[in-house]
């Protein structure tokens, strides 16, 4: 095989490579023919559909979860031997020798167990059982202290990072965090769930969402604790603003435009800058001029180019969470008094 043709196979070879994005994100150089870009392509949009599929499942799971929190009896022992019970927990003991219980909680009389019972008022309560075989006669006894936890857990939720407000409304730069305080004094906490941005509860553990992307936040927050108590629902709004105002200026005469000499500006020619933000708002607008070192606040007069030949202004403006406007520049020459062209 002469060298012309193993040189035109190694191009032929090279254009049919390519690389999966995703293989290249994780630094890892595998280069692959078409066919097998293809292959891993597909892969990866079957991963990413099951993926989804899955989310939604696991949020069906969740509001499930939440819409069936205290309307189930819960008897939970925790790891410590106490026993907790919800408000909704019936005492119905399991009697081995095929006969009557009786029932004494704190201490009552007595009472045959012929149907269920239910236990009052939050906090300890001493359950005695006697065990009556099918003669009646006494088999066993046993005695057993349960708490019926009826408190939900609390939530202290806070945004921490830089904010400013405005009309009650909150705006936090990029890399606010979410500090949460969650209390349960009796049963102890089960769970956390979050809804972001009204997209659907989901477990704390499982939120893969930044909650520090730009845009508008909403998060809702509740908490079970380990008798199913739930919370009440916690809510914060906030914005993420990252985005500078948008600024510009404003000439009281429209400048000529001259291919040598650029704009040609009259001798009155009064400029004014003005700036909008969608976000926090603008803070404040600054201007130098040309060989100034430091910025002006610019105070919403016209800036008027009086006697000067040439007019070289810097602006920009600035957010009241900081963010900067990119410096934009404005350059003009002015007519003299005799010639409509700058000598």
């Amino acid at each position: 095989m002469s060298a012309k043709i193993v040189y035109f196979q190694i191009l032929i070879l090279i254009s049919t490579m390519v690389f999966s994005e995703e293989l290249l994100q994780r630094g890892e150089a595998y280069i692959l023919t078409e066919s097998s870009w293809h292959e891993v392509k597909a892969q990866e949009k079957k991963a990413y559909q099951e993926s989804k599929k899955e989310l939604r499942v696991l949020k069906k799971q969740t509001l499930k979860k939440i819409k069936s929190a205290e309307k189930n009896p819960i008897r939970y022992i925790s790891p410590d031997g106490n026993i907790f019970i919800n408000k909704l927990y019936r005492i119905t003991p399991y009697n081995e020798f095929n006969g009557h219980t009786l029932v004494s909680i704190d201490n009552e009389p007595y009472q045959k167990l012929e149907k269920e019972i239910l236990i009052l008022g939050e906090g300890y309560h001493t359950i005695n059982y006697k065990f009556l075989d099918e003669k009646g006669n006494l088999r066993s006894e046993k005695t057993e202290t349960a708490f019926l936890d009826l408190s939900s857990p609390e939530i202290n939720a806070q945004l921490e990072g830089i904010y400013f407000e405005k009309n009650s409304f909150y705006y936090y730069k990029p890399g606010v965090k979410l500090f949460l305080q969650t209390k349960d004094y009796e049963s102890g906490l089960d769970e956390i769930f979050i809804n972001l941005n009204n997209k659907g509860y989901l477990p704390m553990d499982k939120l893969n969402q930044p909650m520090d992307s730009p845009g508008l936040k909403e998060i809702r927050i509740l908490a079970t604790d380990k008798v199913t108590n739930i919370s009440q629902e916690v809510y914060l709004r906030y914005t993420i603003d990252s985005e500078p105002p948008i600024i510009d200026v404003e000439l009281n005469s429209i400048p000529e435009l001259h291919t040598k000499t650029g704009k040609l500006c009259e001798r009155d020619t009064s400029i004014r800058l003005s700036a909008f933000d969608m976000g926090s708002g603008v803070s404040k607008i600054e201007y130098r001029k040309k060989g100034d070192s430091k910025w002006r606040v610019y105070r919403d007069y016209p800036l008027i180019s009086r006697k000067k030949k040439k007019i070289s202004l810097e602006y920009r403006a600035i957010d009241n969470l900081g963010n900067e406007s990119e410096i934009k520049y404005f350059k003009c020459k002015v007519k003299n008094e005799t010639n409509s062209m700058y000598d």
